[in-house]
């Protein structure tokens, strides 16, 4: 079912270049039209999922548009506007498409379905060794699927450090989407749509933070967490940046096509290495070592090359 979405304001330049730009960014939801609106008579509701009305039209927009389905576009300090949903007008587009989305999730009657052409591909990357600079090849590596195909990042450490690196709060993680699947809601894939950030184009699912809690996830749990994404999106690849804070290390790692490690060259990382193979092996996870790509961290950047091609075929992507 297709989902519109419609944006007010007497500033037509601004709003047909918002439509614009939402009607060109890859993944999101809605079929976006703009209109400036000068008497109330010109607003139509029928047939519209959701509205962003300018706060200077809100007075007129307020008595035809339901409450849930108004979001009222704010130029500075947020005022009450009767507890309406609201959004800063003038931020980075893509908070605004991260608000948008968070709001949407609140419709019950949105419901984002996804059609599928392929199986999800995963491809998670785990190591005994630690400081191998696992999570910057990883991020890369995603980074670079991403500029050809649809690309999900989720780092499963207890801390990601992404909160940093965004420089703001993460209102919602991966435990918030766990949990829309676990309570039996209905619009769980409009809800995943609004957790997912964006880095240098490449799709991030934040993690659920701290140790405690990322231990008390069963391995049934991360399991259900990647059919879930399989089946409410149309992602191709689904890297994960696996830490050592989980439960059944060798079942999840078993759901993965391909699994990355990374060591280094120095005796003591070699010697882990080899008694991780060895714990694999002896727990019957000998699958896990075949599908294992074994990556040194003191191979050139520029190299990365090598191990795209490994993990999804010769020039099936660009390196920039």
């Amino acid at each position: 079912m297709r989902h519109y979405l419609t944006i007010v304001d007497r500033d037509c330049e601004y709003a047909d270049k918002l439509a614009e730009y939402l009607n060109a960014e890859e993944g999101f939801p809605f079929l976006v039209n703009s209109i400036a609106l000068r008497d109330e008579e010109d607003l139509s509701v029928e047939g519209i999922d959701l509205f962003l009305v300018d706060e200077e039209l809100y007075g007129s927009a307020k008595e035809k548009i339901p409450k849930d389905k108004l979001i009222v576009m704010t130029g500075g300090l947020s005022g009450e506007y009767e507890n309406i949903k609201q959004l800063g007008k003038y931020q980075r587009a893509g908070l605004m498409i991260r608000d948008i989305l968070n709001f949407a999730s609140q419709i019950r009657d949105i419901s984002l379905l996804v059609s599928r052409k392929s199986a999800l591909k995963i491809i998670i990357f785990y190591s005994p060794v630690k400081r191998c600079g696992q999570s910057s090849l990883s991020r890369r590596v995603g980074e670079l699927l991403s500029q050809n195909t649809r690309t999900l990042y989720m780092n499963m450490e207890s801390y990601s450090g992404l909160e940093g690196e965004l420089g703001r709060e993460i209102d919602r993680d991966a435990g918030d989407y766990m949990y829309s699947h676990a309570s039996g809601q209905s619009n769980c894939t409009t809800v995943l749509a609004g957790i997912i950030e964006k880095i240098k184009g490449l799709d991030i699912l934040p993690s659920i933070r701290g140790h405690d809690e990322m231990a008390s996830i069963s391995i049934d749990q991360w399991k259900e967490l990647l059919k879930n994404i399989e089946n409410d999106t149309d992602y191709e690849y689904l890297i994960v940046d696996l830490g050592d804070g989980v439960q059944g290390l060798g079942e999840l790692l078993s759901e993965a096509d391909r699994v990355v490690t990374v060591s280094s060259a120095d005796p003591v990382s070699l010697i882990k290495l080899e008694e991780y193979e060895q714990m694999l092996k002896r727990k019957g996870y000998e699958a896990i070592c075949n599908k294992t790509i074994k990556w040194q961290s003191e191979t050139p950047k520029e190299e990365i090359k090598i191990l795209l091609d490994q993990l999804i075929g010769k020039d099936a992507y660009a390196v920039n």
